[in-house]
């Protein structure tokens, strides 16, 4: 299996993070943001409205990063606004060539290499006007044309989709400086990393519940992103956006282990590479210290490995690991209801997977290991009782294999039916019997309400029908019975009421 191959030119960004934040000022809070920066202990910071003087530019220096900055002192006020920085880190390998910056302090773009790459860093802090935006977005857009691999960070100061990025959709209009942007974007070759891994979700950067900070990257860098989050730090009025890529180091992380099989290893590392501009040098440079250091002898590519073809690198690789690392499958584990037929397919295609060749007579006694220790106990037994299995061609003893398992299937079908019919039997009977003792304890619980009532013992504790001790009658004026049951009055009920129809003028002919 050969993947494209690559010219010496091309090269894989390596593994990166980068920190975008608009501060909202770092002399104020610089006790705040700088062993915050430390903490995070990011590659590359975009830092936007540093609102530092040229000397004042020493607040934001990190030991162990350099520091690119873009001020503005506004000549009649004398006082610093706006303002951006970049900090990259002097440990990663980053080949610092030019830099741009905005005589305003709006913008800053730094050009250089990183791991053999060309990198583009930009770093933006918008006008904050709908009538400057359109203007200044132009400007950058046209400065970055002919540019590869951008890395464009920032405040915007504008809102991309209005009902996503934002919380306030009646207020907020469609500027012309968003259908500017996004041509340019189009253009340029860029995407919103965030939006595109977060097509659904609804999060600001910003305390007027807006999304303002974004990440444009050129869309040949998406495949190296590995994630792209909003962190909640709350010392400013904006949350700085983080983004990741990874390079070819990385991956191994994902790679198996080469006791697992050569065949397994090169399949699954070509799978990974597929559609990344790799080199030579950066396969060697990103393998060394796993298998390189073992095999760089006999793949006899030490002196000038990026001269040699990139399939025929590969092809190498695969022969040798193949070599030094066979296959082998312990087990492989029949799932249930699976079909002798479709096990042994499995089986055979996962051993091509991770090999890398078909089977042969050197691994067909390991394949028939694997597939006998991966059956049900029963299917174990009546192989091991069957004569003369292990002398049996591979057509005959596959034909063995699959009788059995497929009468094993047959008697749990049967076997499960007959149980889940015993089952729903119990189940009829315990429903019928649950349903009994609940009308029984229903009817207990209705006589012990029904007795312990109020009412009945009020009823039932008086001398004499309809008599009721210390309780007098609102008609006669009696004690020992109530006026519902009054036998002075015509209808029952009380005088102060109409209770069944007793009108008061009933009453008082009846008191008469």
């Amino acid at each position: 299996m050969a993947a494209a191959e690559a010219s010496p030119d091309e090269a894989l960004i390596q593994s990166l993070e980068i920190m975008t934040w608009n501060v909202n000022g770092v002399k104020s809070k610089k006790d705040e943001i700088i062993p915050r920066l430390k903490e995070l202990d990011k590659d590359i910071y975009l830092i936007q409205e540093t609102r530092s003087s040229r000397t004042e530019l020493n607040l934001l220096s990190i030991e162990n990063y350099q520091t690119h900055h873009a001020h503005y002192t506004n000549p009649k006020t004398g006082r610093s606004q706006r303002g951006v920085a970049i900090l990259i880190k002097k440990e990663i390998p980053f080949t610092f060539n030019s830099k741009e910056r905005d005589s305003e302090g709006r913008y800053l773009i730094v050009r250089g290499e990183y791991g053999g790459a060309e990198l583009t860093l930009v770093n933006i802090y918008a006008p904050a006007s709908r009538k400057d935006r359109p203007k200044f977005f132009k400007n950058i857009f046209e400065k970055l044309k002919g540019s590869t691999n951008i890395i464009m960070g920032g405040d915007f100061n504008l809102v991309m989709d209005r009902f996503m990025d934002s919380a306030n959709t009646d207020k907020q209009r469609k500027p012309r400086s968003n259908a500017l942007i996004k041509d340019y974007m189009e253009t340029c070759d860029l995407c919103d990393i965030w939006r595109q891994r977060n097509p659904d979700s609804k999060e600001y950067t910003c305390r007027s519940v807006s999304r303002i900070d974004y990440f444009l990257i050129s869309k040949s860098l998406r495949e190296h992103v590995t994630g792209c989050e909003i962190l909640e730090i709350k010392i400013s009025d904006h949350y700085p956006v983080v983004l990741k890529l990874c390079g070819p180091d990385v991956f191994l992380i994902k790679l198996p282990r080469l006791r697992d099989g050569g065949g397994a290893w090169i399949s699954a590392f070509v799978n990974l590479i597929t559609g990344h501009t790799l080199t030579l040098g950066h396969i060697r440079t990103g393998l060394k210290g796993h298998i390189m250091e073992k095999l760089e002898e006999e793949l006899e590519t030490t002196e000038e490995p990026d001269h040699t073809p990139f399939h025929t690198y590969l092809e190498d690789l695969w022969d040798i690991l193949r070599d030094k690392y066979p296959t082998t499958i312990t087990q492989v584990k029949w799932r249930k209801g699976e079909s002798g037929a479709d096990y042994l397919q499995r089986v055979k295609d996962l051993w091509v997977q991770q090999s890398g060749t078909d089977l042969n007579d050197q691994t067909k006694v390991r394949y028939r290991r694997a597939v006998e220790a991966g059956c049900p106990k029963p299917v174990r037994n009546k192989l091991r009782e069957t004569r003369g299995l292990s002398s049996m061609l591979l057509e005959e003893w596959e034909e063995h294999v699959c009788r059995h398992i497929n009468d094993y299937n047959e008697n749990e079908t049967q076997e499960s039916q007959l149980l889940s019919g015993f089952a729903k039997l119990n189940l009829q009977t315990e429903r019928t019997s649950e349903r009994k003792v609940m009308t029984q304890k229903q009817t207990s619980s209705d006589v012990a309400i029904i007795k312990d009532s109020p009412v009945t013992q009020r009823l039932t504790s008086v001398q004499g029908p309809y008599q009721v001790e210390n309780r007098r009658c609102y008609n006669c004026r009696n004690v020992g019975h109530i006026s519902r049951y009054c036998p002075e009055s015509r209808n029952g009920g009380s005088r102060n009421n109409n209770y069944h129809g007793n009108r008061r003028r009933g009453w008082r002919q009846n008191r008469n």
